[in-house]
């Protein structure tokens, strides 16, 4: 892990950093760490590294800008405990995509995850670049429509296709005003 990369923001308990090819070793203990998620839409224990060097370089389609993917590091320990992705000015200007949000299972349900999004939502809000955020999640991934909604997006009504190692779901949009 690079050390000495820059601290883009902080919260009482996380640190947000920028992550490159560098970190991918870090980056792939995250996503194996979360065997249940990818059980749930993808019926595997843990992603292939192709996925996750996906993961880290790819935008939405049609996009042709730079994605934002972060680390979120425990202030006190400097631990990486997870990523996160947002896409700004997507798909116009003001606009952005919040492309993942993936904790360590070891630290779901304490709060951090909802201090991550206020986090990357901070950065995103201070940058000048986004005022307005939308997610989609998958239907099947019901837990993770539950976090959304408390912090605080809103269903669009819209829903899409998505496909994703091998697995088609369909996904529901929500929506933040920042």
């Amino acid at each position: 892990m690079n050390t000495n990369k820059q601290r883009l923001a902080s919260s009482q308990r996380l640190a947000l950093r920028l992550l490159n090819t560098d970190d991918l070793d870090a980056v792939t203990a995250i996503y194996r760490d979360n065997r249940r998620f990818f059980h749930l839409i993808a019926d595997i224990n843990e992603p292939p590294a192709e996925y996750i060097w996906a993961d880290m370089q790819e935008g939405p389609p049609g996009y042709d800008g730079h994605k934002h993917f972060f680390g979120l590091f425990l202030r006190e320990s400097g631990e990486m405990i997870g990523v996160a992705d947002i896409v700004v000015n997507y798909p116009t200007a003001g606009k952005g995509i919040f492309g993942l949000l993936l904790l360590s299972e070891k630290h779901q349900s304490g709060g951090l995850g909802t201090e991550a999004v206020g986090l990357v939502e901070g950065w995103a809000q201070e940058s000048g670049a986004t005022s307005e955020v939308t997610v989609g999640v998958e239907w099947v991934n019901e837990r993770a429509r539950r976090f959304w909604r408390k912090c605080g997006y809103h269903p669009t009504g819209e829903s899409f296709e998505t496909t994703a190692l091998g697995r088609t779901h369909q996904a529901e949009v929500l929506i933040k005003q920042l």
